[in-house]
């Protein structure tokens, strides 16, 4: 098993969008903008 961390920067052209998550074309979630999330991926 594998733990994703991301952060999203805070940016003011696109703070009203989310951006998609995938792991081996599969969306596994999104992220705000100026957010942190894990994501655990299964092997």
């Amino acid at each position: 098993m594998a733990t994703l961390r991301l952060t999203r920067k805070k940016e003011f052209n696109a703070s009203l969008r989310d951006y998609l998550v995938f792991i081996d074309n599969q969306k596994i979630g999104s992220i705000a903008n100026h957010e942190t999330k894990e994501f655990t991926a299964l092997s």
